[in-house]
């Protein structure tokens, strides 16, 4: 079986076939620019039942600020603009909103909406939920959500981490959240960071990311920490000798991007295991704050069980997914007790149901089944489904992906669909928040305004605290004839809920 290091699956290059070959090589260093703006724009956004506030700084320099006015944006549409008089910066208050709209709706998106300015707010034109554009991508790039596991937003908020894809070659970008800034690109020792290296932020350091470190040292089995503003490098965990006493001609780990995730610490991980010649090893399951292996398995039989997808981890850090073609299997974090989830991989998510038990949960295309076309949520202890949602009900099938990275807000997914069988089905090119529970609560948030037949799939991913949701949007530009469309990433402030 040949490793990812050289066969890189994820879920935008399945609609970008001529990216994949771009994976590989050192990219050019990337030098942070600075983007001109119309207009000074920051943000408040006002949480919690009344709302919780966040002070922005300004793109601009501080004369710009002091005669900048005030304004002040709600949910229904209206705003207020008062003169500035220095004493503060200029500020763009954005109200939390408190009554979404819930249950099936068909509400389409506003047919007139345009593509808005770097960090110009509105306000979605069907589900009133404050949105702004993040990012500037340049001609001919992509910024994205990697992959709906992976989380944007860094421990503290301040820092974004989003995939910036092109012809010319892919590369991680570092974007400060308040001022649309771009901190840079993500480098190691003045090398870029590449995807398979999984880069993923430090759980409590807002400016550390942790990367699988076999693209620096080859021959190397270990974990490493990068300062995202310095480019530094430091040994988190090296599990070299434990991993060659077991494999001794183990010479890398990769991810495989199509199915991946960590323990909701991010402490705990699942990587392959590969030899010098990219072939597959095994998998093995690692405590990076220990630098223990808990555990290791080999790769099943592709022939039988159609392609490898990958492994992620729960996020209680006890069981571990692998993920086949034609299976899907839970097993302890030390691989023992292997039991069969599901017959077929499908668009999947873990998370933490409502009593906190680690659950998968799965969109079913299964045909001739009771829960085809419905979200299912799936205990990894019990293996008891729940039907959650019918997302084909009224128009067919759509195409989804699932976030289940709100940790602090066990009970709720994130959906964002694109691709739907019909243009009138309720569920068509939008994120939503699905209660984990029979009968449970659905909480339309926002249309994305992508094209999700070009690839654009409006991938999205949310915050730990389950307030802020990540997209990437083509912004409505869908003519094939363009070429590669400039995506761009967007956040969304969530209704409050539940």
């Amino acid at each position: 079986m040949t490793d990812p290091h050289f066969r890189v699956e994820t879920e935008l290059r399945s609609a970008t076939d001529d990216l994949a070959s771009e994976l590989d090589g050192p990219l050019p260093p990337f030098t942070p620019t600075s983007r001109k703006s119309p207009a000074v724009l920051a943000l408040v956004l006002l949480l919690g039942a009344a709302g919780v506030a966040y002070n922005v700084a300004a793109r601009d320099n501080t004369a710009q600020v002091a005669t900048t006015p005030d304004t002040t944006v709600a949910p229904d549409g209206s705003s207020t603009t008062v003169p500035n008089d220095g004493s503060v910066p200029p500020t763009t208050q954005v109200v939390r909103n408190a009554d979404p709209v819930t249950g099936f709706d068909s509400q389409p998106a506003d047919p007139s909406w345009q593509k808005p300015g770097v960090l110009e707010p509105y306000l979605d034109s069907a589900y009133t939920n404050p949105v702004r554009r993040l990012t500037d991508a340049r001609a001919g790039e992509f910024h994205t959500v990697h992959a709906a596991h992976r989380a944007v937003e860094n421990a503290d908020g301040t820092l974004l981490l989003t995939w910036a894809g092109s012809i010319g070659g892919d590369r991680w970008l570092v974007v400060d959240r308040a001022t649309g800034a771009e901190v840079g690109e993500l480098q190691a020792n003045d090398v870029a960071v590449i995807d398979r290296s999984d880069p993923h932020w430090h759980p409590t350091n807002p400016e550390v990311v942790r990367i699988i470190a076999d693209q620096l040292v080859r021959g190397h089995l270990r974990v490493d920490e990068v300062n995202v503003r310095t480019g530094e490098v430091s040994m988190a965990a090296d599990f070299t000798s434990e991993l060659q006493a077991i494999w001794p001609s183990a010479f890398t780990m990769t991810t495989h991007n199509a199915w991946a995730g960590m323990s909701a610490d991010r402490n705990r991980h699942v990587w392959e295991v590969l030899d010098e010649q990219g072939d597959s090893l095994g998998l093995a399951a690692l405590d990076i704050d220990s630098g223990r292996v808990l555990g290791t398995t080999v790769v099943k039989d592709e022939a039988t069980f159609d392609n490898f997808r990958g492994a992620a981890v729960s996020a209680s850090g006890q069981f571990v997914i692998t993920s086949y073609g034609a299976a899907v299997f839970v097993h302890n974090i030390d691989f023992t007790d292997e039991r069969l989830v599901h017959p077929r991989e499908r668009s999947m998510a873990l998370a933490l149901d409502g009593a906190g038990n680690d659950v998968l949960v799965l969109y079913n295309l299964e045909t001739g089944t009771d829960d085809a076309g419905w979200l299912v949520s799936i205990d990894l202890q019990t293996l008891a489904a729940t039907q959650l949602v019918d997302l084909a009900d009224g128009g067919g099938g759509v195409g989804v992906h699932l976030s289940g990275l709100g940790h602090d807000r066990p009970g709720w997914v994130m959906v964002s669909t694109y691709g739907c069988g019909t243009e009138t089905s309720w569920a068509c090119d939008k994120l939503l928040l699905v209660e984990l529970a029979n009968d449970g609560q659905l909480v339309n948030v926002a249309h994305t305004n992508a094209c999700g037949e070009r690839g654009w799939q409006g991938v999205a991913t949310v915050n730990r605290s389950m307030t802020r949701a990540y997209f990437g949007s083509d912004g409505r530009i869908c003519d094939p004839d363009e070429g590669l469309v400039g995506s761009e990433l967007y956040e969304v402030t969530l209704p409050v809920f539940g």
